[in-house]
């Protein structure tokens, strides 16, 4: 949304869309905003907390987020408090919804990105983290692959294996989580 994201308008859009999915296939699950964040920038979770106002519980089937942290810890950039927050205020405004993290991690970019052994070991403390709440349903990581080899750019440097299709430490760490939990 040009100039800026608009609450209002996306509820009118997700109604439609949702009312149009439901229509053509009564079993479908519609999931949204797939929104990038909530995070450190408080306006993710203020956007989401205005579109649940405006009804988000009753137009889809689970809450899409991208809680990215990447320059905290999921303990230190409260992960947990701000999918209790969500469960519950989706509660207090028609229903509680799954909360499905749809987009995770930990960027290993140079000069700022996090190690591989780092990203890994916040990867393998944030899943336990958000299904120990009870509220999440599903956790996708990124990407799966690295779609370029150049350490500078933030997109290249985002997946559990790399360009080559090696692993990174992200790789294990998040196949332990899904052979564990």
């Amino acid at each position: 949304w040009m100039p800026e994201p608009d609450p209002e308008e996306f509820i009118q859009v997700l109604r439609v869309a949702s009312s149009a999915l439901k229509k053509g296939n009564p079993s479908c699950v519609v999931v949204s905003p797939a929104l990038a964040g909530p995070g450190p920038n408080p306006s993710g979770m203020q956007f989401l907390d205005r579109l649940i106002e405006l009804g988000l519980p009753a137009h889809c089937d689970a809450i899409s987020i991208h809680p990215y942290r990447h320059r905290t810890t999921p303990e230190a950039g409260d992960l947990v408090g701000d999918l209790t927050h969500i469960s519950d205020f989706s509660a207090q405004h028609g229903k509680r919804l799954p909360l499905w993290i749809t987009e995770l991690c930990w960027v290993t970019n140079l000069p700022h990105g996090n190690t591989e052994r780092r990203a890994a070991r916040m990867l393998g403390r944030a899943v336990p983290l958000a299904l120990s709440t009870g509220f999440v349903e599903r956790i996708t990581w990124f990407r799966f692959s690295d779609p370029g080899t150049d350490r500078f750019y933030l997109e290249h440097n985002c997946s559990l294996i790399r360009h080559d299709l090696t692993p990174k430490a992200e790789y294990f760490a998040y196949r332990t989580c899904a052979l564990m939990l």
